[in-house]
């Protein structure tokens, strides 16, 4: 069966991929989007790839240069989590209006707490700050003797990582 193109497309993101995952790991190839297209980029960051791992430069993935790429990924991967600062400052409010990532990550704690819970409330995880979120993060506040407001300012974001982190079984 011939090679499609439609499969060539397919390795080109998987090892932009992987070049993607090794710069923001260590920071230290020129940025790859993963878009399928091995244009100069691609080439820029193998290029690099291979002067730094002592590799005969030529821009080009032979298997020597795609083995040692998907080593150092999988290096890379294997390392110490990285930790995820999403709560923006110690002034930020987030409230109804509110969306994005923080949302999601708010919503999630609130979900694994009332997975773990019966007294507590789970939300839909969606992204968006709705009167779902609003109740359940009242709902948190009363339980935890703050200020029932609805709204993540840093005091109950620290109150719920901490729920969260500490596992009680």
């Amino acid at each position: 069966m011939p090679y499609t193109q439609q499969q060539k497309t397919e390795h080109i993101k998987e090892l932009q991929r992987y070049l993607h995952g090794i710069d923001m790991s260590r920071g230290n190839q020129p940025r790859v989007i993963p878009d399928g297209v091995y244009g100069a980029n691609t080439i820029s960051a193998v290029s690099e790839f291979q002067r730094e791992h002592g590799l005969s430069v030529t821009g080009e993935t032979d298997t020597e240069t795609w083995d040692s790429i998907v080593r150092e990924y999988l290096a890379a991967m294997g390392e110490q989590p990285q930790s995820l600062s999403v709560f923006p400052s110690a002034d930020y409010i987030c409230q109804i209006g509110c969306g994005g990532i923080i949302v999601w990550v708010i919503q999630s704690m609130l979900a694994e707490l009332a997975r773990r819970f019966d007294n507590l409330k789970s939300v839909e995880i969606n992204g968006d700050y709705t009167a779902e979120t609003v109740g359940a993060v009242m709902a948190f506040q009363q339980i935890c003797g703050v200020d029932a407001t609805g709204k993540v300012d840093s005091t109950t974001w620290n109150l719920l990582a901490a729920c969260v982190e500490h596992r009680i079984q």
